[in-house]
């Protein structure tokens, strides 16, 4: 099933926010997923979330001119043309070509315009605010909103004065699109008041009669329920001057506030499309995201700051051989970097130092305030995961050849991904996902049918480690009790359930030398568990 969403409907259908997003759910069997679900969602989906026959979110595959454009961390969209740069998309769910089947979901491929033998251009600006916006049932005033999108487009043929006529030939489109938006959010929380903050807890923030406060050292409650200044300890007041005062009296919620949030954005496109011929045609494309949005500052001086730098690259051939045979290879790179932090991060703040609290070592990028937790009002501190650091990046290589015959026949084609392996966060991420695992414990369904990605985890699981690799496992006892070729051929049985060829047993003994002998079987060990045929049986 597919819908093609071609550039007059992109561009005149209303899109809240211009994000072309939501013309995705104008696909039948496609629904919005949970608003708010995720905080990066969001922020890369522009809040829209699209379920595909019931597969989420992440299940999804994005294409930017044939070139894949996840985020492959979290598996969604890395970046949001602008509806200018658009040519057309295409929505495909349930069963569609090998040639997009890299994830159980919706395939979502976007064309990006081309110039024209003619100059073509756009100017645009586009303003959202609050005049027509109704307050909302909690605020006692309308959140503000000033929500600008602004930018341009043009394309056009190459032409470089006594130099160079591209026209019929070579072809260029480039597009920029920014985006500020400026408005309030509103937050409810409990704080304590101020006869809460002086140690008289006889009432509660409400001001109903509380229950009794006993003394920890006595267990007898405390005269009227307060507790004297002298035992109000230095770490309890420091934390306490960081909640905010109450500004709504009498209230659940004591303390309402509307907080700012400012949103930036610039991305760009940049298109080179040259015909060599009649039968070669070549295109290159970039484009780019440059991202930030804070969190609301509900409370001062705790916010969380998220971005985002996104680079997606392609280049393709299109050769038809015959009026019968066509060829295109392509050659993709997509990169991004997402970064959480907050405000304390590579700062001078002391935990000790302002809240009295000692053997936090927390210093340069783990540096916050921490996680706060008292029982009746609302949490206080950084995000405990951040700094979230995650870089990532995918090569994709593919080649098609279509064959068109008299009878129905399919395409031939190979797509290689390679999923980037960078260093700022888990060393070596996908190697201890998917190799030498070092989990300590096993991560995985067990009430289901048996997945790969479970014999994968059991892998990496600790058991399987110390047996592998530890002292005294199973292959300490062969190293000392067996010859290499039957170390071999008891490897083979324990992973394959069956012995070796003769053409595998040379194979495997080429690298064993008596000092890299146990190194040598690892490596076996690991490749039959990392096989197909290992996991076709298990």
């Amino acid at each position: 099933f597919g819908d093609v969403i071609d550039n007059r409907r992109v561009v005149d259908l209303p899109l809240n926010g211009r994000n072309f997003n939501v013309l995705a759910l104008l696909t039948p069997n496609i629904q919005n997923g949970i608003p708010g679900g995720a905080t990066l969602q969001n922020f890369l989906a522009g809040g829209v979330g699209i379920w595909a026959h019931g597969a989420r979110d992440t299940d999804n595959e994005w294409n930017l001119d044939g070139a894949t454009m996840n985020v492959g961390f979290y598996n969604w969209n890395s970046f949001n043309p602008s509806i200018d740069a658009i040519q057309e998309f295409k929505m495909q769910t349930g069963t569609y070509s090998a040639e997009f089947g890299f994830q159980a979901g919706a395939n979502i491929n976007i064309v990006t315009k081309s110039g024209a033998n003619q100059v073509h251009g756009t100017l645009f600006n586009f303003l959202r605010n609050d005049k027509m916006d109704a307050r909302g049932f909690f605020p006692t005033s309308k959140p503000k909103l000033r929500q600008n999108q602004f930018g341009g487009a043009v394309g056009g043929p190459v032409y470089i004065p006594k130099l160079y006529n591209g026209r019929d030939r070579t072809f260029f489109f480039s597009n920029y699109e920014g985006i500020r938006i400026r408005q309030e959010q509103f937050g409810r929380f409990i704080v304590p008041t101020d006869e809460q903050r002086a140690g008289n807890l006889a009432r509660d923030s409400q001001g109903r009669p509380a229950a009794a406060v006993r003394d920890p050292r006595t267990g007898d409650p405390f005269p009227g329920n307060i507790i004297p200044a002298d035992r109000i300890t230095r770490q309890s007041r420091a934390i306490l001057n960081y909640f905010p005062r109450v500004n709504t009296p009498g209230q659940v919620f004591n303390y309402q506030v509307l907080a700012p949030v400012l949103t930036n954005s610039n991305s760009t496109i940049h298109k080179l499309d040259h015909r060599f011929g009649a039968n070669d045609m070549f295109f290159a494309r970039g484009a780019y995201d440059n991202r930030d949005r804070p969190d609301p500052e509900f409370f001062q001086g705790f916010q969380r700051v998220t971005g985002l730098k996104a680079y997606n690259i392609v280049a393709a051939h299109t050769r038809i051989w015959t009026p019968a045979i066509i060829q295109e290879t392509r050659l993709g790179f997509n990169r991004s970097f997402i970064f959480q932090a907050d405000p304390r991060e590579n700062t001078d703040f002391s935990i000790e130092r302002e809240l009295g609290i000692p053997n936090i070592p927390a210093q340069g990028q783990t540096n916050g305030f921490p996680f706060i937790a008292i029982g009746g009002f609302s949490t206080l501190g950084d995000f405990t995961n951040n700094p979230l650091i995650q870089p990532d990046q995918v090569w994709q290589l593919a080649t098609n050849l279509a064959v068109n015959r008299t009878l129905p026949s399919q395409p031939l084609g190979r797509r290689a991904i390679q999923v980037g392996v960078l260093p700022f966060t888990k060393p070596h991420y996908m190697m201890k996902v998917f190799g030498r695992n070092d989990l300590r414990e096993v991560i995985c369904e067990r009430d289901a049918q048996p997945s790969v990605a479970q014999v994968m985890h059991l892998i990496g699981g600790e058991l399987i480690q110390t047996q592998v690799a530890g002292q005294g496992g199973a292959l300490d006892d062969s190293l000392a009790r067996f010859s290499d070729r039957q170390i071999v051929e008891r490897l083979y049985l324990a992973a394959l359930t069956r012995k070796p060829s003769d053409d595998e047993v040379a194979a495997a003994l080429q690298g064993v030398t008596p000092a890299t002998r146990r190194a040598a079987f690892e490596d076996l060990l690991w490749t039959l568990f990392n096989s197909k045929e290992f996991l076709f049986h298990h």
